[in-house]
């Protein structure tokens, strides 16, 4: 405050003016300013008062002398006073500086003096420093807790408001290591994994915790599942070791799952992770494959097939069962694990079902809980009823006995085969099983007819046939047909009464057949035609031409129904020799393929392909400029020819079906142009002069003496074996001058080898009135005329560049009944006319 104190009349120069404070409460340092009538003092209150009121006075001096010795104006005045000092703001100390050893707790106080008006102060927590911590302020200031923390120096700055005023704190916190060094948070293991089924738990598992050096306060864990929509599988307690964690597959289905354990314990410490992963498996156990087979033998009270539900793990579960084909039943729908499954074939459907096959379904079995995984395992059915694709011969004659061999497949399971096999109704006997796919069995027809072969199984299913076509005795009169270009091979067909010539020279397929007692010629072209032959049945000609297509041909209406393109082309073979393309049981007609260096390779009638022949790699063939072919009319064996052109020549080589290989001959036969075999093989006859058995001993040669002034070129045997019948050309009759002379067939025994003198008995022998080819030697005539022969034996068919001409061989010389004359030998040599070139 300012104080004037003011003088009149004359004021003493020098004028000396003081002040003196009583009481604490003021500055004791007051300035005075004077004037000429005044003095002006200014009282301030003493610096650094406590709050609260203070009174007194201040007397005023005026003098004149230094030593205010003497007063003047009647001083001294007193001027009372009151200082009233207010609260103010005040924090102290301005700096906290705190140091502790890590795991120890320290605190501190800051104090706070608040204005006047002001009840109350604010502190502003940190957010830079976790290790202080705010206690609850009170009148004496504000309240420190530091925390224990990890060793090092930390340092943080403290608002404190009090109304309008702040005050800034400066922290610093120094924590020193502890003895022995510090330790963070850790958990043990880093990961874990727990397996499981669905519907089942697992064993609980450890996690143990590691606390930090600094804080021992109880972290807090919890669970991050991954997001594949699970949850609520993982639980924890805490255990004095640190967490017992458990899973449970309950609710879950197969699979693969992921959750991470967290366990957050107070800063300083950082959280630590802990992947845990649960593999779910199937709450069902798988099931293996099954299989299933319906044979011959399988009956219709098949047992059921019997396969066990398991549950991998927890309680037992009902379940359901269902398959996806129709041919299997589950005839245990319904279930409890543990229990067995019942599956069973369904006899309409697998009747539907194509045969030889093999036929996989799916079975589903699924528990009545939703979140387990349905389990399916397959079941197979190899449906293998026999069948029967074929018989060899396709002809019996009605009143003679005949040897059958049945080709099919699926005989072999068949306890009975005897019981199985049917032929229509003829009685069989020498029932025979070879092989899977082989029976064979001796028949005696009494009337003509078709018989289905058949081979029955336990089911009952009709699996099919074929027909062994029962013929009567064909007996035909002598005639002759004229027919120009040369004939490479003459096939018969006895159901339809006609015979078949591959006409190379006029390119087409000449066709006799025989109605209204007479036959007549047809034919059809065939561009490049080689070769023909009737299928293994007898239901479609074979027909192929260069450079390598074959065709099946209807032999009613001679239109091609069927054509194939073989890109290796066929063979030609020797120009005028062949024996028809030949057919064996096992549904195959083979062909020779290639153009120089040549391979033997089949058509096969059930997939209608040209497949290769098996392979032998023990087997050295020299297939060039060949091979042809002869075959048994039973189909059980065929010669095979390898060559003609080489040198050396190779053996002759035989197919035997039964094996289904290539063997080399054990007589050391090499070629011949001219080959004919019995029904059942058991003969063969080679160039018209040698005829040998089935083991190719030799049986006999034709004599030369019995066949004096003749060439013979061409031979045939009888279906049973027992004859042979050569065509023999005069040779006076040869030249190009007219003559009556005719060729003339030979009849020779073939019952039994001839030991004594290795050659055959003349049986009889008789002409025929025309000539087959031509007589003249020239370059486009062949004198080899082609030849067939009746399945009764009762007829001979020669077709040649003249004629094709029916012989019937006279009822006398078609029996073994005849009286055999032994032939004289004699010094005649036999002449045999051999063609060459291709």
């Amino acid at each position: 405050m300012k104080v004037v104190a003011t003088a009149s009349g004359t004021v003493p120069n020098p004028l000396f003016v003081g002040a003196v404070v009583e009481g604490d409460a003021l500055d004791p340092n007051i300035p005075a300013v004077l004037t000429a009538s005044s003095a002006q003092f200014s009282i301030l209150p003493r610096m650094g008062l406590a709050p609260g009121s203070y009174t007194g006075r201040v007397m005023l001096l005026a003098c004149a002398d230094s030593a205010c010795k003497q007063t003047l104006g009647g001083t001294p005045l007193p001027v009372s006073y009151r200082v009233t000092v207010r609260p103010a703001f005040k924090v102290s100390p301005q700096s906290v500086r705190q140091r502790a050893t890590g795991g120890q707790a320290s605190s501190a106080t800051v104090q706070v003096q608040l204005p006047a008006g002001v009840d109350s102060f604010t502190v502003s927590p940190p957010q830079d420093a976790p290790w202080l911590e705010l206690g609850t302020p009170s009148a004496g200031g504000q309240p420190l807790v530091f925390k224990s923390w990890r060793s090092g120096t930390y340092a943080t700055q403290l608002e404190i408001r009090a109304g309008d005023k702040t005050a800034y704190v400066a922290v610093n916190y120094t924590v020193e290591m502890p003895p022995g060094g510090e330790r963070e948070l850790a958990a043990q293991p880093a990961t874990m994994s727990f397996v499981s089924t669905e519907g089942a738990g697992s064993p609980p598992q450890t996690l143990t915790l590691v606390l930090p050096s600094w804080d021992a306060s109880e972290p807090v864990p919890t669970v991050d599942y991954a997001s594949d929509g699970s949850n609520a599988w993982l639980s924890f307690r805490r255990t004095a070791a640190g967490l017992e964690l458990t899973a449970d597959a309950g609710n879950l289905a197969a699979g693969a799952y992921g959750a991470t354990v967290v366990i957050t314990p107070r800063l300083p410490a950082q959280p630590v992770r802990v992947p845990v992963s649960l593999t779910v498996g199937p709450g069902l156990l798988a099931i293996p494959a099954a299989s299933m087979l319906v044979d011959a033998q399988t009956t219709a009270d098949l047992k059921p097939l019997l396969v066990a539900v398991q549950v991998a793990g927890g309680a037992a579960q009902r379940f359901t069962a269902s398959a996806d084909a129709s041919w299997l039943r589950v005839l245990t729908p319904t279930g409890v694990t543990g229990d067995t499954l019942g599956l069973g074939l369904d006899q309409a459907a697998v009747a539907e079902l194509p045969n030889f096959a093999s036929y996989t379904t799916e079975v589903t079995v699924r528990s009545v809980l939703s979140n387990v995984t349905p389990i399916s395992f397959t079941v197979s059915l190899d449906k293998r009823l026999p069948e029967v694709h074929g018989v060899g011969p396709y002809v019996a004659i009605s009143g003679q006995t005949q040897r059958v061999h049945v080709r099919g497949r699926g005989f072999s399971p068949a306890g009975d085969p005897v019981s199985r096999l049917s032929i229509g109704s003829l009685s069989l006997s020498n029932v025979e099983r070879i092989s899977d796919s082989e029976m064979v069995a001796t028949v005696t027809p009494s009337s003509a007819g078709p018989q289905a072969v058949r081979f029955a199984n336990a089911l009952n299913l009709d699996q099919g046939g074929v027909a062994l076509q029962v013929l009567a005795p064909q007996n035909y009169g002598y005639a002759a047909v004229p027919t120009d270009g040369a004939k490479r091979s003459l096939v018969y067909d006895a159901p339809r009464q006609a015979a078949y010539a591959v006409n190379v020279g006029k390119e087409s397929l000449n066709r006799f057949r025989y109605a209204d007692g007479r036959w007549t010629l047809d034919a059809t072209s065939v561009p490049s035609i080689l070769d023909a032959g009737l299928s293994p049945d007898g239901s479609s000609l074979v027909v192929t031409a260069t450079p390598g297509r074959l065709h099946l041909v209807d032999p009613d209406t001679l239109a091609t129904t069927f054509t194939l393109n073989h890109a290796a082309g066929f063979a030609r073979n020797l120009t005028y020799v062949s024996f028809g393309i030949t057919p064996t049981n096992e549904g195959r007609s083979w062909l020779p393929s290639g153009s120089d260096w040549n391979e033997l390779v089949y058509f096969d009638h059930r997939l209608r392909s040209i497949e290769a022949r098996p392979s032998q790699p023990d087997l050295l063939t020299s297939f060039y400029g060949g091979p042809w072919t002869a075959g048994s009319r039973d189909g059980q064996r065929m010669a095979v020819v390898q060559s003609a052109s080489i040198s050396p020549t190779p053996p002759m080589l035989i197919w035997d079906s039964r094996q289904g290989r290539l063997l080399t001959n054990p007589a050391g036969l090499t070629f011949s142009y001219d080959i004919h075999l019995s029904d059942d093989g058991s003969r063969v006859i080679l160039d018209g002069w040698e005829v040998r058995d089935g083991d190719f001993g030799l049986v006999g040669r034709v004599p030369p003496s019995a066949v004096t002034g003749y060439i013979t070129l061409v031979g045939l045997m009888s279906p049973d074996g027992r004859r042979a019948y050569v065509l023999g050309y005069p040779e006076a009759g040869l030249g190009t001058q007219p003559t009556t002379q005719v060729p003339r067939v030979f009849v020779f025994d073939t019952s039994a080898p001839n030991t004594a003198s290795s050659q055959l008995m003349l049986v009889g022998s008789f002409d025929l009135q025309h000539w087959p080819t031509c007589r003249a030697s020239a370059y486009d005539c062949s004198w080899r005329a082609r030849s067939a022969i009746s399945p009764d034996g009762a007829t001979l068919f020669f077709a040649g560049d003249a004629h094709f001409v029916v012989a019937p061989v006279p009822q006398p010389l078609r029996t073994v009944s005849v009286l055999l004359k032994p032939v004289p030998r004699s010094g005649l040599t036999m002449q045999r006319w051999l063609p060459l070139g291709r």
